[in-house]
């Protein structure tokens, strides 16, 4: 839901468009993610990073952990992400930009069977919007 987005990112490849990101506006996901986590710290943080997506002919060339960083700098304040258990990716980018793992993990709703996990970002200085 490109509404939530504070700030969009993509990865060009020539005039080809083969990864995307966003910075998440806080919303009723905000307390469900709080409910399901069992961690109750989350109005600390301002937004969450997610929808990164990268085109699979384009993965494990560092494009995501670009993508990530680059809209990290851009962030607005300290933000937080999700991410599926399975992820090992994701999750080596969220530890490299030293986000920690927290709270308990909770059934994903778009993969059965899976487990969802909440990691979040330290605080950082963030240039005025």
């Amino acid at each position: 839901n490109l509404r939530k987005a504070l700030r969009l990112g993509a990865v060009l490849v020539g005039d080809r468009v083969v990864g995307v990101g966003a910075v998440k506006r806080l919303g009723a996901h905000h307390d469900t993610i709080e409910r399901r986590s069992g961690f109750k710290d989350l109005d600390a943080f301002l937004a969450e990073i997610g929808y990164l997506c990268i085109h699979p002919s384009f993965r494990e060339k560092g494009l995501a952990g670009k993508l990530f960083e680059s809209l990290l700098s851009e962030c607005p304040g300290a933000v937080y992400a999700t991410t599926r258990e399975d992820h090992e990716a994701m999750q080596h980018i969220l530890k490299k930009n030293g986000f920690t793992r927290v709270g308990q993990p909770w059934d994903s709703r778009k993969s059965p069977g899976k487990k969802i996990h909440l990691w979040v970002g330290p605080r950082r200085d963030c240039p005025p919007e």
